[in-house]
C-alpha cells in the first residue's frame, strides 16, 4: 500500500514554489482598438473591443495582431452571481455549457465549436491564463475551473482566435484572468449566503493602496449537498496580491491557493434517468485537488517600448476516485510541479509616415508530471499502473 502524495496542508506553500518564484514582471493587457464592424444584436451585451498581446496587461498593444475580445468586468461578474469561470463565458455569444460531471463548478464550456473541460480525453481547443500564467494542465491540458480564483478577478477578457501569438490549445480563443489590486481608498467586504440543497458561502476581501504599494487578500469557502445524490462538495480558495507601483516599475507579486473536495454523479442511463434522475449511477466518484500557485509580475518602459516579464511557480497535488476508471475501484493520484516564464517587448515604429506597431517574446518552462492508479481492495490501496513525464518547453513569437 502506498500513502497518498497529497499535503495535509492545504495553504502551505511548498518549497519547489518558494524556490521557484523569481521576481518577474507581468504585462498589463491591451487596451481597446478600433470598434468591432461585426453586426451587434439588439439585445444588450458585453463591451466588445479589439486587442492582442501574449502577456495580459501590457498598456502597449500592437493592434490587428489578433481578432476580437469580449472583457466582462468585475460589476458584470458581480451582477450575474457567476460562480465558476464557465457561468462567467456563458454570458457572451457563442458559448454554452453542459455537465459532464455532474459537479457545478466543472461544466463543459464549448465556444464557437471549441471545447475546454475538466473532462480528461476531450479535445481542448481554448487556453486559459490567470495573470498570464497558463493554466490548462500539462498532462491532457485540461482546466480545472475549481482552482481559478474567479471571485478575485478584476476582468475576463477572451481573444478569440486562432493565432499562435495566444499559445498553444488556442484554437477558439484564449482566455486571460485579469486579478484584482488594492486601491484607494481601501475596501473591505465580507458575504454570507446560503441556499436550497445545503449550499452555504461566505467570502471576504479587502485591499487598499498607500503611496506607491498596494495589497489585496480574498478568500472563499463553500459547501453543499448537491441536488443529485451523492454530489456534496467542497470549495476553499484563498488569493493574496502585493503591488508596486512608481515612476520605473508595475509589479505584483501573487500567491492563489486552492484546496476542494467534489463528488461527481456522471451521465445516467436513459432508463434510471426516467424513473429518478436524481439518482447517481456511479455513487462515491470523487475529485479532491490542493493548488499552489506563484507569481511575480512586472512591466517597464525601456527606450521608446514596453518590456513585460512574467516569472511563476506552480504545484498540483490531485486524487481522483472512480468506480470504474480502470477497473473497479481505482484512485488516482497526480502530481504536477510547473515553472517558467516568459518576456514581451512592445513598441510602434514609423513605416511610410504611419505608424507600425510590434510585438516580440520569448517564453520557457518546466514541468513534471506523475500519475499513479491504485486498484481499491480490502486490504487498502494496491499500485497498478505508473506513470511519470518531465518536459522543457521554450520558443519565440514575434508580429
Amino acid at each position: 500500500m502506498s500513502g497518498p502524495l497529497v499535503s495535509r496542508s492545504a495553504f502551505s506553500l511548498p518549497r519547489f514554489l518558494a524556490s521557484a518564484a523569481w521576481l518577474i514582471l507581468l504585462p498589463r493587457l491591451a487596451e481597446a482598438q478600433k470598434p468591432d464592424s461585426t453586426p451587434k444584436d439588439t439585445a444588450a451585451l458585453p463591451p466588445i473591443v479589439v486587442s492582442g498581446s501574449r502577456l495580459p496587461n501590457v498598456r502597449e498593444l500592437a493592434r490587428g495582431l489578433t481578432g476580437r475580445t469580449a472583457v466582462l468586468s468585475a460589476r458584470d461578474l458581480d451582477a450575474r452571481g457567476v460562480r465558476s469561470l464557465a457561468d462567467a463565458l456563458e454570458q457572451l455569444p457563442g458559448v454554452t455549457t453542459s455537465d459532464e460531471l455532474g459537479a457545478p463548478g466543472q461544466l463543459d464550456v464549448a465556444l464557437r465549436g471549441f471545447q475546454v473541460s475538466p473532462v480528461v480525453g476531450l479535445p481542448q481547443g481554448v487556453t486559459v491564463y490567470v495573470d498570464g500564467v497558463r493554466a490548462n494542465e500539462p498532462i491532457a491540458h485540461e482546466v480545472n475551473f475549481d482552482l481559478l480564483p474567479l471571485e478575485d478577478v478584476d476582468r475576463v477578457e477572451v481573444v478569440y482566435g486562432p493565432s499562435v501569438l495566444l499559445g498553444r490549445n488556442s484554437l477558439g480563443a484564449a482566455v486571460n484572468l485579469v486579478t484584482r489590486r488594492g486601491t484607494a481608498p481601501g475596501q473591505g467586504e465580507l458575504e454570507v449566503s446560503g441556499g436550497s440543497f445545503g449550499r452555504a458561502e461566505v467570502r471576504v476581501r479587502a485591499g487598499a493602496k498607500t503611496g506607491v504599494w498596494d495589497y489585496y487578500v480574498g478568500g472563499r469557502f463553500e459547501r453543499e449537498d448537491g441536488w443529485r445524490q451523492q454530489t456534496e462538495s467542497r470549495i476553499g480558495t484563498l488569493f493574496a496580491k502585493v503591488g508596486l507601483l512608481n515612476h520605473t516599475w508595475d509589479a505584483t507579486l501573487s500567491y492563489s491557493g486552492a484546496d476542494n473536495r467534489i463528488l461527481q454523479a456522471g451521465s445516467l442511463p436513459e432508463s434510471l434517468f426516467a424513473a429518478n434522475p436524481r439518482v447517481n449511477f456511479t455513487g462515491g466518484d470523487f475529485f479532491a485537488p490542493r493548488a499552489h500557485l506563484l507569481t511575480l509580475n512586472a512591466q517597464r518602459r525601456v527606450g521608446g517600448a514596453q518590456l513585460a516579464i512574467n516569472l511563476y511557480g506552480r504545484a498540483l497535488e490531485s486524487e481522483q476516485f472512480n468506480v470504474n476508471l480502470a477497473s473497479a475501484n481505482s484512485r488516482q493520484r497526480n502530481r504536477v510541479r510547473q515553472g517558467g516564464g516568459a518576456a514581451q517587448l512592445t513598441g510602434t515604429v514609423a513605416l511610410l509616415g504611419r505608424p507600425l506597431r510590434w510585438i516580440t517574446g520569448v517564453d520557457a518552462g518546466a514541468q513534471g508530471a506523475a500519475v499513479r492508479i491504485f486498484a481499491v481492495v480490502s486490504g487498502g490501496d494496491s499500485l497498478t499502473e505508473s506513470a511519470r513525464t518531465d518536459e522543457l518547453d521554450a520558443g519565440g513569437f514575434a508580429g
